[in-house]
């Protein structure tokens, strides 16, 4: 009986969702709800490992930026993130296609 096969994870051990679950569809959100801003990342092309970041800021999209590896797209998420809402610390839910912190 050949070992275990690891099944891909999700999530990483920061939070994360990892490359596996963006290219499967699923999306990673940071959002508050009072004012309409938010921040929110995918896989645009799962073939070229292309990651898409948009923010929307009163209910109007402001930036969509795409990145060519998920390093430089997290490294933006995050960094608009803390401009926006000021913390990365928040409440997470879950969605059957959407990782979303919420903030509140």
């Amino acid at each position: 009986m050949p070992g275990k096969t690891k099944s891909p994870s999700f999530f990483s051990k920061a939070g994360w969702l990892t490359r596996y679950a963006l290219a499967c569809g699923y999306v990673q959100q940071t959002e508050c709800g009072k004012a309409d801003n938010r921040v929110t990342l995918w896989c645009a092309n799962a073939e070229t490992g292309q990651f898409d970041v948009s923010i929307v800021i009163g209910g109007l999209p402001t930036q969509w930026e795409s990145f060519e590896n998920l390093r430089g797209a997290r490294a933006f998420y995050r960094r608009n993130v803390m401009r926006l809402f000021g913390s990365l610390q928040y409440r997470f839910e879950s969605h059957p296609d959407v990782a979303r912190s919420v903030i509140k």
